[in-house]
């Protein structure tokens, strides 16, 4: 016999991880994002911009993957 009863315990982690995952990749989008434009711009140094437009697109990959 089977009891229908909600395991508030796990949905509520679930919502916090889901939450946290959704702005983890918009911080890390928004960074690429200024990143890049920044290496467009030519505000700084090229490598500089490449170097991090790169890591953070990598986080971003593994943020999709994870998600």
């Amino acid at each position: 016999m089977q009891t229908k009863s909600t395991n508030w315990v796990s949905l509520l982690t679930l919502v916090i991880i889901a939450t946290s995952i959704v702005f983890l990749f918009l911080l890390v989008l928004l960074l690429a994002i200024a990143s890049v434009m920044d290496l467009f711009n030519q505000n700084g140094d090229p490598a500089a911009g490449m170097i991090s437009a790169t890591a953070f697109g990598f986080v971003l990959l593994l943020l999709l993957a994870c998600g």
